[in-house]
């Protein structure tokens, strides 16, 4: 169940277990199992300014996430989107990504996509050097190629909950520049193009 709020903010945390020749690396060993969240004290905060706000973060894990390793964050103003409940409900993220206010990610090429729609982006790096180390980057300068405020502690992440509610984009421009780098078109006429292109 989620609740009736004025801004609802998704966080989609990248998977960050990867198994590679046999030893797992990249896992984030705090209470809650997830970035910047370190305790449930924190969480408990988090909920407190999101009852404030009027808001409700929205979490969504990664498919292949363990959930056993992740702490219960659920609360009045958090709310964990299942893989089974939207696999029931015949959702995908996608289609209910165009209701978030703003999304909070970190290297996941969610926040290229999400950059279409114009609308505040964070992205966590707090484990910015362990996630290089394990799974790597794209781009050699991943900092430069962020479309969004960084959140490289609890403080910076209550920061940006409350300027999403306060309705301060404080990352405009920077995403908007990157917009024009990710993406040759911005309207909606892709699935025309593709149709197109395939002769269909």
């Amino acid at each position: 169940q989620i609740p009736q709020a004025t801004k609802y903010i998704f966080w989609l945390p990248t998977w960050r277990t990867t198994n590679l020749e046999g030893e797992w690396q990249g896992e984030i060993t705090n209470d809650t199992g997830l970035p910047v969240l370190e305790s449930m004290e924190m969480v408990r905060q988090l909920n407190n300014l999101l009852q404030e706000c009027d808001a409700v973060l929205l979490v969504k894990l990664h498919p292949w996430q363990d959930r056993s390793r992740l702490g219960d964050i659920a609360m009045s103003n958090i709310v964990v989107l299942e893989n089974d409940t939207l696999a029931k409900a015949d959702m995908q993220i996608s289609s209910i990504l165009g209701h978030a206010d703003a999304l909070i990610s970190d290297y996941s090429s969610v926040a290229v996509d999400y950059t279409l729609l114009d609308r505040p982006i964070a992205l966590t790096v707090d484990d910015e050097k362990e996630y290089a180390n394990s799974r790597g980057f794209l781009w050699e300068d991943i900092r430069d190629w962020l479309p969004g405020s960084e959140i490289a502690s609890f403080e910076d992440f209550l920061v940006f909950v409350r300027n999403v509610t306060e309705g301060k984009d404080l990352c405009r421009e920077k995403r908007r520049s990157l917009d024009k780098k990710f993406h040759a078109f911005d309207d909606d006429k892709n699935a025309a193009r593709v149709i197109e292109t395939l002769g269909i």
